[in-house]
């Protein structure tokens, strides 16, 4: 276990608190943001499944999260072999949860029902579960936004802090309505700040509704 202190407050005392290195990398990851969407084309034949894995997997192990790109040269199948590494439990929680982050690239079917499965099914650990609220929406915009919103009164503040920022990448006047009543009523202060930062950007920054 790791130790890990945040500051909360106007008066600036100081909270200390034991986190689990997965949570801590969760976190890390949310606050990292989202690239754009996956959109690049695939590259061309189609490798075998196994062979796709163990090229994600590379990707997945690297100094960086890989991006959307670099994934999709891998292979039509990317988004399927991310799912795969995800439900390995012989594969790192770190790789595993930078999988659940890169698989908020994609807008296929598989891809989402995956992160729904990560977000609802209380079968998966807090780790992947806050990390998936942000990849879906970014995978589904608004289409996400009555999935997240259960749970953004949620008791554990990590998993209010990833229903904001997944608002916050979502955009439009629900979303922001939405972070407009969180504000009045929540009482973390890193919640707190994340709400504020989502809401200037979304109100400064251009976005489109989803349809």
């Amino acid at each position: 276990m790791k130790t890990f202190s945040l500051q909360h407050g106007s008066a600036g005392s100081r909270h200390t608190f034991l986190r689990s290195p997965l949570i801590a990398l969760a976190l890390a990851l949310l606050a990292l943001g989202m690239p754009g969407s996956a959109s690049a084309e695939p590259s061309q034949g189609r490798p075998n499944r196994l062979d796709v894995k163990e090229a994600v997997m590379e990707l997945l192990q690297g100094e960086k999260i890989p991006t959307s790109e670099q994934l999709w040269q891998v292979g039509s199948e990317v988004d399927s072999a991310l799912a795969d590494v995800i439900n390995d439990k012989d594969i790192s929680g770190r790789t595993r949860l930078i999988a659940v982050k890169c698989l908020g690239y994609f807008q296929s079917k598989r891809a989402r029902l995956m992160l729904r499965s990560l977000v609802t099914d209380p079968a998966w650990q807090k780790p992947y579960r806050i990390v998936a609220i942000v990849a879906l929406g970014q995978s589904m915009g608004m289409e996400a936004f009555d999935d997240i919103r259960g749970y953004c009164l949620d008791s554990d503040a990590d998993v209010r802090l990833s229903c904001v920022r997944s608002l916050g990448l979502m955009g439009g006047n629900r979303a922001i309505g939405l972070l407009e009543d969180l504000q009045l009523r929540e009482v973390d202060a890193s919640v707190q700040k994340a709400i504020s930062e989502s809401l200037q950007q979304l109100r400064t920054l251009p976005w489109k509704e989803t349809p």
